[in-house]
């Protein structure tokens, strides 16, 4: 098998037995009372294990030869591929529901802090991510467009820049919904879902302004499939499992199109042969 389906499938599964055993984990390691994941149990090591085995692969994949991509992103990441365009649209849904969930969520919140049934006033940032969301919805779309059909209009794209700012307040939300929370297995698999998303985000970016990495973006795009995977079994607020989705979907979609183009030369769009003109 070619490389942009095994690495991409290779996350996928991965991601796939961490969600599997993190909701084992959850019924015979999680005690209740306490808040505390015992550590100790089968579960818990097992999901650390297959936590470093993802890691290992992605950075196996991450030190392979690469392309220099001197064509952008528009020769790293053209896609011509129904499946391709088709997780990009699911991704820009997914962007649409946790936009708003996101608001709900904050309206809620400021309903309960108004009425004194909520102690904290609710911060600003889940309305901003909520809006956020919702733009970067709007901007994937001509994004996964432009790469399904090849239009040449990803060098230095603001649209492309909307989902890597918006995942950044995705990092700082999902860290304010949960800094209370005890459980060191619920925080640092949550918040490595989001680190390493706008990682993965930001490395796609460089391709569009001149300074693509594409070992890097492969080695974050991997993690965070895996670990937006693995958090998507927690009992997180919904629009952060959203966003957990979207990033499955998302960089499934950019990691193949990238291992896709890192194999082979990008064919021209319009390429005319030329006639030779000298006599038989």
């Amino acid at each position: 098998m070619k490389r942009h389906i095994t690495v991409p499938l290779a996350a996928l599964l991965l991601g796939a037995a961490g969600f599997a055993v993190r909701l084992w984990e959850r019924r015979t390691a999680y005690d209740a009372v306490s808040g505390l994941t015992e550590l100790s149990l089968p579960a818990p090591i097992l999901l650390l294990a297959l936590t470093v085995a993802a890691l290992a692969l992605a950075l196996v994949m991450a030190r392979m030869p690469h392309r220099t991509f001197d064509g952008g992103y528009d020769e790293a990441f053209y896609a011509p591929s129904t499946l391709y365009i088709t997780l990009v649209v699911l991704a820009a849904v997914t962007l649409f529901a946790a936009g708003v969930l996101s608001f709900l969520d904050y309206r809620d919140s400021v309903a309960l802090y108004s009425t004194g049934f909520l102690q904290s006033k609710p911060s600003v940032i889940q309305a901003l991510l909520a809006a956020l969301c919702i733009l970067s919805g709007v901007c994937v779309l001509p994004v996964g467009k432009n790469s399904y059909r090849g239009l040449g209009k990803g060098s230095f794209s603001a649209p492309l820049l909307a989902p890597a700012f918006m995942s950044c307040l995705w990092l700082v939300a999902s860290y304010l919904e949960e800094s209370g929370n005890p459980d060191l297995m619920t925080f640092v698999f949550g918040r490595m879902a989001a680190i390493t998303a706008v990682l993965a985000l930001y490395y796609i970016c460089s391709f569009s302004f001149e300074k693509a990495k594409p070992g890097r973006t492969v080695f974050f795009s991997m993690a965070a499939i895996f670990f937006s995977f693995v958090s998507l079994a927690d009992a997180s607020a919904l629009y952060l499992r959203m966003l957990g989705l979207f990033a499955i979907l998302c960089l499934t979609a950019q990691l193949a199109a990238l291992c896709r183009n890192d194999e082979e030369a990008r064919q021209p769009q319009h390429f005319t042969p030329e006639v030779s003109t000298d006599e038989p």
